[in-house]
Parts: C-alpha cells; structure tokens; sequence
C-alpha cells in the first residue's frame, strides 16, 4: 500500500486543468484520515485502559503487602479460643489474598498486550501519516490554485466592502503541544477544520454568547480541539447536529451545523479526533463552533489566538 496514494495524488495534480477542484484528492486523503482516524482513537482508548489498569495495579500491590502480613501473622499466633472460627479466618484471607494476586498477575498480563498493540498501532500509524503528508501537499497545491483565482477575482471585484472574515491556516493539532489542562490552551486552541478556513466572528440570535462560523472545504472533517468526552451528539434547536465535549474543569466545546456526526455519548475522543462532516453553506463547508465554561459562553476568537 506504501506509495499507493502519494502516486495517485501527484498523478491528480498533474493531469489537473487550471480550475479543478480537489475533491478527488480529498477522496484519498478521507480514506487516509478515516484510518489514521481508527489507529489514534484505538491508541487513545488504550491508554485510557493502561491508566486505569495502572492504578489498580497499585492498589492491588498495597492490598497484598497488607493482607500478606495479615495471613502471616494470624497463621503463626495460632487460635485464641474456638479453632473452627480460627481455621475460617485464616481461609478466608488467604482465598482473598489469592484473588488479589490472581488478579494482579491477570491485570500484568493486560498491560503486556496492550503495550505490544500500541507498538504495533504505532507502526501501522507511521506510513499512513507518510502518506497523509503527501497527500495534504497535493490537496494544498489544489487549493492555493483555487484560491490564487479567488483572490485575482475579488481584487477586480467593483465591491470595496469591508470583510468581517478572517483566513486562518490550520496544520492540524499536535498532540505533543497539548497542555495538561483546556483552561491553559488559551490562545493556542488548534482549529477544528483543516487546512484554510475562513472565520468569521457571530453572535446569532438563539445563541447565549459569541460564536465562530468557521468554512473549510467542501466535506472537511470537524475535529476535536481538545480531548474530552462526548456529553451531547445530536440534532438541537436552531443549532442543528450538534457535538458538546466536555473537556473538564467546567470547560465545554460547542461544534454545530455538522453535515454528520460520527461519535456517540459518551465516547472519550483525544484531539483530533473526528466529530463529523462539516455542513454546507453556500457551496462551501461550514461549522458553528463556542467555547464555553460552565453557564458562560467565551469570546472564541482569544482561544484561538485571532
């Protein structure tokens, strides 16, 4: 499979007249992300397991030490008055002592599988993200001649009004870059739509507070921007499909007018995970997007550093 995309998008390129549109290269690079997409959320999902399983390992190991002292000392002091209730006591903490090391052992055994699954996920990842650099380079190449047009049109356009959009460039979020906290990625949030995106400052009449319009090409993903859990995925009043991600300390992201949506409540996503197919709007895709803490709804242009 290595190559198999890259060659079909530089074949794309060069065989593409002066205003084709990239929705071919974004066919393949769908399919890339869709399995980049399944490796990162299988990676984040066993992490999440190794969390855990970590903590009651260390919990079971204390519980041992403790009940393994106990079982010593009851077995050597010997009964101290009737020896059935002796003989019981002594059984019962050495069945429970067994189960917790049984426990422990089968626990030890989960992390030694998972950790081989990471590092097979890491090396079925590795080419795929090869493949999806490739494949953003000839997508982007499309673009800049899509846009290279529009911008030619508009400077000869008879209309001077002013703009209340802002064109923003998104690589995607690095998970590397991530804080510990939603709180401490003030100014540096990255963006939920890939590549260029036009945003545009709102506050809609429904809404409780600003709002983002952001418009990406046609059938860009939504992506998380941070990783939470899944508290709503549905159609809303007036919002449309709407995914609210609880992001913790009281934070929340709002990611409406999805075209689809492609996560269920409850689901713990890591950032960039797929949330859905932007909408449509005048040819174009298109998202609503806040930033909320609690009841309040953030100005999100400060989260994003515009």
């Amino acid at each position: 499979m290595k190559g198999r995309y890259a060659a079909l998008l530089v074949a794309l390129l060069l065989a593409a007249p002066v205003r084709s549109e990239p929705a071919a290269v974004e066919l393949d690079l769908d399919s890339i992300g869709r399995d980049l997409e399944r490796i990162r959320v299988e990676e984040h999902s066993l992490r999440k397991v190794m969390e855990r399983s970590q903590s009651e390992v260390e919990l079971l190991r204390q519980r041992i030490v403790l009940r393994g002292r106990a079982y010593y000392r009851l077995s050597r002091s010997g009964p101290s008055g009737d020896f059935f209730e002796y003989a019981m006591r002594v059984e019962r903490l050495r069945s429970a002592l067994l189960m917790d090391v049984g426990r422990l052992d089968r626990l030890l055994g989960e992390k030694k599988r998972a950790d081989r699954s990471l590092s097979a996920l890491a090396r079925r990842r590795a080419p795929l993200e090869v493949e999806a650099r490739a494949a953003d380079r000839a997508r982007d190449a499309l673009l800049e001649q899509s846009e290279r047009e529009r911008a030619f049109e508009l400077a000869f356009s008879s209309s001077r009004s002013a703009s209340a959009h802002t064109a923003v460039y998104s690589a995607g979020s690095d998970v590397d870059d991530l804080a510990e906290s939603f709180g401490a990625m003030r100014g540096r949030l990255p963006f939920p739509v890939p590549g260029r995106a036009e945003v545009e400052a709102v506050r809609l009449e429904f809404a409780r507070g600003p709002g983002l319009y952001m418009k990406a090409y046609l059938g860009a993903p939504a992506r998380s921007v941070f990783p939470g859990r899944v508290a709503y995925a549905d159609d809303y009043p007036e919002y449309g499909k709407t995914v609210l991600l609880d992001h913790g300390d009281g934070y929340f992201t709002v990611t409406a007018g999805l075209g689809s949506i492609e996560v269920r409540v409850g689901d713990e996503v890591p950032a960039g995970a797929r949330l859905g197919l932007t909408g449509t709007h005048a040819g174009q895709g298109r998202i609503y997007f806040e930033v909320r803490q609690r009841a309040e709804t953030l100005i999100p242009g400060e989260w994003f550093g515009i």
